[in-house]
């Protein structure tokens, strides 16, 4: 079944591409604009088969509207906010940076394990 398929393959590529009378059956193809109006025939049928298929689903907002507003995200205080409010226990660098708290605290023992990690790799 392979061979038969293979077969054929090489047999349409060989009418296409194979010279006759001067020019490929491509060549003329191309010449009437062929290869393009099935690309984009192609491409078309893609667009309409996935929006079929995206129309099927029970969630699809295709379908149906959207009645809630959507939901607020937690207000965080921005960056810039942060960094210009004034704080009394914070200096400001050069660059007006102000130096932020560490995200994590490390254990003494956490420490301790590193720092042993450290020293034997060097």
């Amino acid at each position: 079944m392979k061979a038969c398929l293979i077969l054929t393959l090489l047999l349409g590529a060989a009418a296409l591409l194979v010279p006759v009378s001067g020019r490929s059956f491509f060549a003329r193809a191309q010449e009437h604009g062929i290869p393009a109006a099935v690309a984009r025939g192609t491409a078309h049928g893609l667009r309409a088969t996935w929006d079929f298929l995206s129309s099927l689903g029970p969630g699809s907002s295709a379908t149906q509207p959207t009645r809630d507003p959507p939901a607020n995200s937690p207000r965080h205080a921005s960056r810039k906010a942060q960094a210009a409010a004034p704080q009394a226990s914070r200096r400001t660098g050069r660059e007006g940076i102000i130096p932020q708290p560490p995200k994590e605290s490390l254990e003494r023992s956490d420490r301790a394990a590193l720092d042993s990690l450290v020293t034997r790799s060097h």
